[in-house]
Parts: C-alpha cells; sequence; structure tokens
C-alpha cells in the first residue's frame, strides 16, 4: 500500500469515528464514545503534526470545535478516557506513518 492510500484510510476511519462518536458530550455514561471521539482527534492531531493539516482541514474544525467541551472533563471518567483514546490515537497514526526501512 502507498502513502497516499493509507493516509486515505487513515482519513476514512476517522472520518467513521467522528459519525460513530456524534453527540458524544451529551453521553457522559458513554466512555467508549469518549474514547472513540479522543482516538480520531490524536489521528488528527498526528496527520497534523507529519504535514497533512491542508488535506484534512474540515476535520481539524470538527476536532477544534469539541475541544472546550473536553477542556473541563479531563478529571471525570470519560474525560479520562477521552485523553488515553487521544494518546493512542496520535501514537498509532505516527507509528503507521513513519517510513520504513
Amino acid at each position: 500500500m502507498d502513502d497516499q492510500e493509507l493516509l486515505s484510510r487513515l482519513i476514512g476511519i476517522v472520518e467513521d469515528l467522528y459519525c460513530q462518536c456524534e453527540g458524544f458530550s451529551d453521553h457522559p455514561e458513554d466512555s467508549q464514545r469518549w474514547y472513540n471521539r479522543g482516538y480520531a482527534d490524536g489521528m488528527i492531531k498526528a496527520l497534523v503534526a507529519l504535514g497533512h493539516g491542508e488535506r484534512i482541514m474540515d476535520l481539524r474544525r470538527r476536532m477544534d470545535a469539541a475541544a472546550a467541551t473536553v477542556q473541563h472533563q479531563e478529571l471525570l471518567p470519560w474525560g479520562q478516557a477521552y485523553r488515553h483514546g487521544e494518546e493512542l490515537g496520535y501514537k498509532e497514526t505516527q507509528q503507521a506513518l513513519q517510513p520504513t526501512g
């Protein structure tokens, strides 16, 4: 799989996660939804860090819109689930796009 195909697949995963997590902030009882949203946001942060920010501008806007919601939830279980997902999404996206060889 070439880099562009991999990037397209990763963007598709982010889009799917965003659809699955829509309204996550209205459901603090659903830590999995918060984790998945954090994972997607972490993926976006990694893609931006790797220079793909222009390609995912619309997704970045969605991530930025949720930032205020998450900011004051970090010490609560669902906020911790979000942060854990964000950390793993970032790390695993970085790993997936690292050049091999």
